[in-house]
């Protein structure tokens, strides 16, 4: 494993972003919630967001990066396959195809 130097991607989003693709490995929702709590999340029209469930075993946190999106005003479709036969905390890649429903402020 590697360590990196990690900064908020808000100091970043100065303008309207047409499109933004986010792949963070387990870091999606503090990267939306920090967007969000910024007030840069109406800045983006759109996103494309590789979420990692299950990267941490036993947590949960899709319902909350939706959540997220839905009270800045976006609109989702969800993408991703589960292999089966079904087992619980299953690591599973989900494709977060995310749109801005509300103009920016």
């Amino acid at each position: 494993m590697r360590s990196v130097d990690a900064v908020q991607l808000s100091k970043y989003v100065t303008e309207e972003v047409d499109f933004l693709k986010m792949d963070v490995e387990g870091a999606e929702v503090s990267v939306i919630k920090e967007l969000s709590d910024s007030g840069k999340l109406p800045l983006v029209k759109q996103m494309a967001i590789e979420y990692h469930h299950h990267i941490v075993k036993d947590e949960d946190m899709l319902s909350v990066l939706l959540s997220t999106l839905e009270h800045a005003g976006f609109g989702y479709q969800l993408g991703g396959a589960l292999p089966r036969p079904f087992e619980r905390n299953q690591f599973q890649d989900v494709l977060i195809y995310a749109y801005r429903k509300t103009a920016s402020t």
